[in-house]
């Protein structure tokens, strides 16, 4: 339309970067230590990992903050049950991921 007066108002500015994929985490005994090691593949586009455990039935709490693929928890004790889950952090934590899946382990 030539009539400036005419024009729709501007929608509102909306902004997302990045939006991550799922981790995929596995757990297991490191028998040699008795601590528990963490694995996930890397997610394109992560700025870095948050890395969640509960102890039993607990709730989860934050574990560790990570720019690595891997996590060992040597503050786990034998007898112990842990479940774990990790996400994927987007540098500008709109497009933060879902948690992955939660996996236990209980350290013999």
């Amino acid at each position: 339309h030539s009539n400036a007066e005419a024009n729709s108002a501007e929608s509102a500015v909306v902004s997302r970067t990045c939006d991550l994929a799922q981790p995929v985490l596995k757990v297991a005994n490191v028998i040699s230590t008795g601590k528990i090691k963490l694995t996930w593949g890397k997610i394109t586009g992560a700025a870095k990992y948050e890395v969640w455990r509960a102890v039993g039935d607990g709730s989860y709490s934050k574990l560790s903050t990570t720019t690595k693929l891997k996590l060992t928890n040597t503050s786990a004790v034998s007898g112990n049950s842990y479940s774990y889950k990790v996400r994927a952090i987007c540098s500008n934590s709109s497009g933060n991921s879902a948690y992955s899946t939660a996996k236990s382990i209980t350290i013999p």
